[in-house]
């Protein structure tokens, strides 16, 4: 494992405004480190023109942005080691400044302890941007005992969570979150 750890600072002549941002990434070799970070600072020099970034489907593979905001998680995408992508996803959603909705289509796959400490510690990390941006998290599932389980996160890192049965209800219950965050 490689880590790489990115500081950018910019200071336009006409501006007085310094913009600085930071990447911690861990990748498997040089050649995935120079690509995500040629991506990021892509998105970093674009945000920096004065819009948002806008969001390609191209560059998605861990999430499914066809019908954004809603933004559904892609079970294949789920391998060792694809934590680094998911990273670098989330924050592609978030830097885009506008709200959406993460939905969990019957999970059936199980991640690595590895992946999956390193979302957690990404979460963490990053849960006041992810609250901001994120307005709920739907899981569907029609299996009663995963729908139990479920139920208990009532509130993901600050991101308010429900179990619901079909698509239907989980476009129903993101036009809500939706609504209350134009609010």
């Amino acid at each position: 494992m490689l880590r790489v750890v990115m500081c950018l600072e910019a200071l336009p002549d006409d501006k007085l405004l310094s913009a600085v941002m930071s990447y911690s990434l861990v990748v498997s070799d040089e050649t995935s480190a120079h690509s995500r970070l040629t991506a990021l600072l892509a998105n970093w020099l674009q945000s920096l023109s004065g819009g948002f970034m806008s969001l390609n489907t191209n560059d998605f593979t861990v999430f499914d942005i066809k019908e954004f905001p809603l933004v559904c998680f892609n079970q294949c995408a789920v391998k060792q080691g694809y934590a680094g992508q998911w990273e670098v996803e989330m924050q592609q959603l978030i830097e885009n400044g506008t709200p959406f909705v993460m939905v969990y289509d019957h999970m059936r796959v199980e991640e690595t302890p590895a992946d999956w400490r390193q979302r957690g510690d990404w979460l963490i990390h990053h849960r006041q941007l992810v609250s901001k941006w994120c307005k709920g998290m739907v899981s569907i599932e029609t299996d009663a005992s995963r729908c139990e389980a479920l139920s208990k996160m009532r509130k993901m890192f600050g991101v308010p969570h429900q179990v619901v049965s079909s698509r239907t209800y989980a476009l129903e219950k993101m036009k809500q979150w939706l609504a209350v965050a134009k609010n």
